[in-house]
């Protein structure tokens, strides 16, 4: 099959755009009459696609403003869509149940870290503060990127202050009848 298109044409960022390749051959010869396999397309796209990133925003505190109104806002971005990242979310949920952001600082000023969620933490490689004083919502920011990618490593979530929009958690239920809850809650006064 030959490739009807020229990789020396676009960068590679652009491809991501492009809808269709047009396969006529087994080569394409380009204007410098290099021979482009179908094979070195895939693989020229598939870098592409592993390039873009989409963001997000993580919510750290009372993101919905009907209890204590604080909340720090972390933009990220992963290589997959918002859907993805909430579906490794709930998958984190079940592979580690017992360091489910949700579960510890969840009420109005509970800036606690149990000891045992501590060591789990530490146990499980999750990027915590070597003082516990220390621990904020950027913190919980990075614990939070930590379990996306336990849920999903091919995600590769990173905190981004470039990034925009949407958010982790959400209203209401996803249409599996799923929710995230509020994250580091109770990290606020």
């Amino acid at each position: 099959m030959r490739v009807l298109f020229s990789p020396d044409e676009y960068d590679v960022s652009e491809l991501i755009s492009i809808p269709t390749i047009f396969l006529a051959g087994p080569t394409h010869r380009t204007r410098d009459k290099k021979s482009w396999r179908l094979d070195d397309m895939k693989k020229i796209i598939s870098k592409a696609k592993k390039s873009v990133r989409h963001a997000f925003r993580i919510p750290i505190g009372d993101w919905s403003g009907d209890g204590h109104g604080q909340c720090d806002w972390y933009d990220a971005t992963a290589t997959k869509p918002i859907e993805d990242v909430r579906e490794a979310f709930y998958e984190a949920k079940k592979k580690f149940p017992e360091v489910n952001p949700e579960i510890f600082c969840s009420q109005y000023e509970d800036r606690e870290v149990a000891d045992e969620i501590q060591e789990e933490l530490k146990c499980l490689g999750a990027p915590i503060p070597e003082e516990m004083d220390d621990f904020d919502s950027w913190s919980m920011a990075e614990i939070v990127v930590w379990f996306l990618n336990q849920g999903d490593p091919d995600l590769d979530v990173r905190l981004d202050p470039e990034a925009t929009v949407p958010m982790l958690p959400f209203c209401g239920f996803d249409n599996k009848n799923r929710h995230i809850d509020f994250l580091g809650y109770g990290l606020f006064e």
